[in-house]
């Protein structure tokens, strides 16, 4: 029990390193992309300087396309500090201020991580560290694990299409307040080692602090993984309509540029073109990095992926389950 709490701890580490090595990419993406939005601006500025000189717009022209320079040179400013930031919380999970020979990072819009697949079991839960440590806990109270397992573990499909969460699954939560409706029941000898109790109640049997501990822990497994599960579809549709809404308002910015331009326009419709390009391309990477966050709170939830060696040894024939166990997904 206690190497698996020391497991539990590692998958939570791995998942903080994740999160602020995705947080540094984020910063880093953001920093850029100032950079590029100054230098376009700077443009624009010149144009409006161009244009004041020969007569063909006003001062007001170029002092609002000079505010917008002094504008991105602020937020830059404040991007730096923020990369500092990030890198020394990085640094800091890793446990080294050393500089790291990492790989170059691929661009956070195109960064992916493994995709789920359909029909995902839910005993995959079953190789949680934490359900794991319960189990050996209940199991020194003479516990039979097969029969708590089919007691108090649902055995139902965790996704669908497409690696949405399943209705099965969603069905788990019901009520006004989303609380865990699966109520367990003791058809079988809970108990063993002297201890046996074939009629063994359910509330007699939650008076043992194994037990609680142990439905508590599956509890927690599902409530975990329905909460990063639940959100992916929202997630995905937002980050589609934001590319939309991004690659429109750049088309508006390009044909605002080309009136003025011409004098058929005005720096208005510049100006709030290229503000609104500005925070469209932002938001559409905090988007990306919001969907990337919950990626890494569905690997946490679902066990971390745990390799062969950090398994604990396998069971003695009396505490596997009473069902045949399938072939656990990668």
């Amino acid at each position: 029990a206690t190497a698996e709490a020391a497991q539990t701890a590692q998958i939570a580490l791995i998942a903080q390193i994740a999160e602020a090595y995705l947080d540094d990419q984020l910063i880093r993406a953001q920093l850029r992309l100032t950079e590029e939005t100054l230098g376009s601006w700077r443009g624009s500025r010149a144009l409006a300087e161009e244009r004041v000189g020969g007569g063909q717009a006003s001062a007001l022209d170029l002092e609002q396309a000079r505010g917008m320079v002094h504008f991105a040179e602020a937020a830059l400013a404040e991007l730096k500090a923020e990369a500092i930031r990030s890198a020394r919380g990085l640094a800091f999970r890793l446990g080294s201020f050393e500089p790291l020979e990492l790989p170059p990072a691929a661009p956070l819009m195109r960064l992916e991580l493994a995709r789920l697949p359909a029909a995902l079991d839910s005993a995959v839960l079953l190789e949680r560290p934490d359900v794991r440590e319960a189990e050996h806990r209940l199991k020194a109270t003479h516990a039979d694990i097969g029969a708590a397992r089919a007691a108090f573990f649902p055995r139902i499909a965790l996704t669908a299409g497409a690696g949405y969460m399943s209705a099965d699954f969603s069905r788990l939560f019901a009520g006004d307040n989303a609380g865990w409706s699966f109520l367990p029941r003791l058809e079988l000898p809970l108990f063993t080692g002297g201890r046996n109790r074939a009629e063994l109640k359910l509330a007699e049997a939650r008076r043992a602090g194994a037990v609680v501990g142990y439905e508590k822990a599956i509890q927690t497994a599902f409530r975990e993984t329905a909460e990063a599960l639940e959100v992916r579809p929202a997630l995905a549709e937002r980050l589609a309509a934001q590319r939309k809404y991004a690659a429109a308002q750049r088309r508006v910015l390009k044909l605002a540029l080309e009136r003025y331009a011409v004098g058929a326009g005005g720096y208005l419709d510049v100006l709030d073109a290229q503000r609104a390009v500005f925070q469209a391309e932002m938001d559409l990477l905090g988007i990306r990095a919001r969907q990337l966050t919950n990626e890494i709170q569905l690997y946490a939830a679902l066990g971390g992926g745990r390799p062969a060696s950090a398994q604990t040894p396998p069971a003695k024939p009396e505490d596997r389950p009473i069902y045949k166990q399938e072939e656990k997904t990668p």
